[in-house]
């Protein structure tokens, strides 16, 4: 791992006291494998017992403290004595689907979430509180994405994360609360969600399948899940990034057509994409890819997985299973 503002990532982490939401996910799980690795003193907070236990059965050295971040009382009551120095808040409501169903429990896991969550916490303790936002925050604005246009969400989703980062950069000018606000970028890699494009791709790739699919002609960035953690632990320790909104991305477009087509030429099983088979999304986002000009400044970061290469690792990995 490289330097940020002249310290080592390994070495300005190790110790540090660490609380990180959504350890169960995808980037989460990635991240607490990291943050282990270099000696940080992590605290996972869950929503239940059953999640906490299927943790703590991959992960023997985690410690744990259960809370629903949608509870003031009991997002308090857990966070409060752990004191933590760095919070990695990755826990949230992520359905994208555009029905009314999914307003209330976007807003109230990821907005209300948030504000439980930081009123919760010693704020005197806290040097920096990482919060992840999501590309989809700029919905329809026009890509590439940079940190300053206005946002154009057409999700629930992503309204409750456009809100998120304007909170977080509220109470930061306001009230001094160190935050940071990740704006991430598509993400892949071993591990995934099973019901998301790349790995459902891959799955029915290797099984010699065909994959039935809108026309792929949209353009998305696909970001490797190692450089995602890097940028991740980057910044938690760059000085410049507290109270900013930082995008993490590759800021390489790719038609999803070409992905899923690297995909089945990787695989060598069979079947092929059948483009077109299914309609698109209301609303569907037809480019999305980042200015990342403003991570290389403040945290000193770029991917550095490209494309090919990180296909070929994610599927590798699938054959493996």
């Amino acid at each position: 791992m490289g330097l940020v503002e002249g310290l080592p990532v390994l070495d300005s982490l190790n110790g540090q006291r660490v609380l990180l939401t959504g350890a169960n996910g995808f980037i989460g799980s990635h991240l607490l494998g990291a943050l282990q690795t270099i000696g940080a003193e992590v605290t996972v907070l869950g929503r239940d017992n059953e999640n906490l236990a299927s943790l703590r059965a991959r992960s023997k050295c985690v410690h744990t403290v259960q809370a629903d971040l949608i509870s003031a009382a009991s997002t308090a009551a857990a966070v409060a004595p752990l004191q933590p120095q760095i919070v990695f808040h990755l826990a949230g409501y992520t359905n994208v689907g555009r029905g009314m169903e999914h307003a209330v429990p976007a807003m109230q896991t990821n907005l209300l979430g948030t504000i439980n969550l930081v009123n919760g916490l010693k704020a005197k303790s806290v040097k920096r509180f990482i919060a992840v936002g999501s590309s989809e925050e700029y919905g329809l604005a026009t890509a590439p994405f940079d940190e300053t246009m206005p946002l154009a969400p057409v999700s629930h989703y992503a309204a409750s994360k456009a809100a998120v980062s304007h909170w977080c950069r509220m109470v930061h000018s306001t009230l001094g609360f160190p935050t940071v606000v990740l704006r991430v970028f598509l993400a892949y890699g071993p591990g995934d969600r099973s019901d998301r494009l790349i790995p459902s791709a891959i799955t029915a790739a290797l099984r010699g399948e065909d994959f039935p699919m809108t026309s792929g002609r949209q353009t998305r960035e696909l970001t490797y899940i190692d450089d995602l953690v890097q940028g991740f632990l980057r910044a938690a320790v760059a000085p410049s990034a507290v109270g900013e909104i930082i995008n993490l991305g590759t800021g390489v477009e790719h038609p999803v057509r070409e992905i899923v087509q690297k995909i089945y030429g990787l695989a060598g099983k069979g079947g092929r994409p059948l483009f077109d088979a299914l309609p698109h999304r209301n609303g569907e986002l037809w480019h999305n890819y980042a200015s990342v000009d403003k991570a290389t400044e403040l945290l000193n970061w770029r991917a550095q997985v490209g494309i090919d290469e990180g296909l070929a690792r994610t599927v590798a990995h699938y054959r493996s299973l």
